[in-house]
């Protein structure tokens, strides 16, 4: 879904594979990988830079969101991101064990 989601977008504005990777810093050959699923667990960093360039959410490169255009926005910290995408993946101990994480820091 992340890859095929980012090579939607990136074709549908106009964007090669070259141009991507010069927008976000990330190597064309990672982003390739990210496209055609032979890498998909990418940093949190990597999936803030590709929505920045493509003008959308994480929520939706995640596939929390069907809208594309970064028009849905949340105000969630880093730590909390990290735990949705941890659950969305099925690491649902992972995730819990972020929140606690950041229960704890917050106190």
């Amino acid at each position: 879904m992340l890859g095929e989601r980012i090579r939607k977008l990136r074709i549908k504005q106009g964007m090669s594979l070259a141009e991507l990777a010069q927008k976000t810093g990330i190597p064309a050959s990672n982003l390739s990988n990210l496209e055609t699923g032979e890498k998909n667990n990418p940093t949190l960093q990597t999936l803030l830079r590709i929505a920045e360039a493509l003008q959308t959410s994480v929520d939706y490169l995640a596939g929390l969101s069907h809208q594309d255009t970064g028009s849905e926005v949340f105000n969630l910290t880093e730590a909390e991101i990290m735990a949705i995408i941890q659950w969305r993946r099925g690491q649902l101990t992972d995730a819990i064990n972020t929140i606690i994480q950041t229960e704890q820091v917050k106190k």
